[in-house]
């Protein structure tokens, strides 16, 4: 799915004519007095949510105390589950309990390396774009961010209203950067997920973007249980590249036929397989983090807890991929 952004709209922003490459007279210059001012009213008008908060870098609001934004959720995310189909259902439950694990749809995580996370765990750098490519097809979104001097082009790439210095900063990481810097304008995407007005575009952008990604588990038929479902999706959206292709390599190794107890042997094995892949990349994920989806997958019904593999100190150093001994090794 892709929405071409284009300069010609007679509707568009009239900020938007100072972006570099917009062909119009104003393209590159510095905004007038009149629009910053327009730009900085319309931003200071949206509400405020006091959860969120300074955490190191940046701001962090995870949306878990929103009692009234998580019925709301529930509510639409069991409705979208009763008449999905059985593997689709699975995708929008795992969604539904990422809301307490991940953060809410209107959560919120500046202080890392993706910049700008907002909603269930969406990067800047990464899935945020596929997020934004289907909210903003919404025009009540792409109207609301308009006026307070966002608009999402595609690709990653967004113009954002730079108030201190009066101009449109075009780009991936520098516009994020903007956007980082400026608390009202985070206090307008947890508006955007919560505002009856636009929450709707914003869920299903966000639970589409998982099924499309992180939900999307390769030999899904395999499993039993919604709990190690939920946990290789949680790993998918963690660490993608180190899931793909981790049921087939696990499953003929677990015994036949699905089964709760099938599934408890395929954790282990996951894991194994999870810790291997790393094994190959600089960044080895945190073994402290993937205790918690496990206790987390025990809270969804399936407990691994007392599993070696999960009771260790630290991830396992042996090469899971390596033949057994006496093996030769293929070439």
């Amino acid at each position: 799915m892709s929405r071409n952004v284009s300069f010609a709209d007679d509707d568009r922003p009239a900020w938007q004519d100072h972006a570099r490459d917009s062909g119009a007279a104003e393209a590159g210059s510095a905004l007038t007095e009149d629009l910053v001012a327009e730009i900085a009213q319309r931003r200071a008008a949206v509400p405020v949510e006091p959860g969120l908060k300074p955490w190191g870098a940046g701001h962090v609001y995870t949306g878990s105390a929103d009692k009234a934004h998580i019925a709301y959720l529930h509510g639409v995310l069991d409705a979208r589950a009763a008449e999905a189909s059985p593997s689709d259902q699975r995708k929008i439950l795992a969604f539904r309990a990422f809301q307490a694990r991940e953060g809410s749809t209107a959560a919120i995580n500046t202080y890392d390396n993706q910049i700008v996370t907002w909603g269930t765990g969406w990067g800047g750098l990464g899935w945020l774009g596929k997020v934004m490519e289907r909210a903003t097809a919404s025009d009540a979104v792409r109207e609301a961010l308009g006026a307070a001097g966002v608009r999402y082009r595609g690709g990653n790439v967004y113009d954002v209203v730079d108030l201190d210095a009066g101009t449109v900063v075009t780009g991936r990481k520098e516009a994020l950067e903007i956007m980082r810097r400026s608390v009202p304008l985070l206090h307008l995407l947890i508006d955007l997920a919560r505002n009856p007005a636009t929450r709707d575009a914003v869920t299903e952008a966000q639970l589409c973007t998982f099924m499309e990604g992180s939900g999307n588990i390769s030999g899904a038929d395999a499993i039993a249980t919604q709990a190690l479902f939920n946990l290789i999706a949680h790993l998918k959206h963690w660490a993608p590249g180190y899931v793909t292709g981790c049921l087939e390599w696990a499953v003929p190794q677990a015994g036949e036929g699905p089964s709760a107890e099938r599934d408890r042997r395929l954790a282990a094995l996951v894991g194994r397989y999870f810790y291997g892949k790393a094994r190959r990349y600089k960044w080895i994920p945190s073994f402290q983090q993937l205790q918690l989806y496990w206790k987390h997958m025990k809270d969804d019904g399936l407990d691994c807890l007392d599993d070696p593999f999960i009771k260790a100190a630290g991830p396992p150093a042996d090469d899971p991929f390596a033949p057994a001994k006496g093996t030769p090794r293929a070439t």
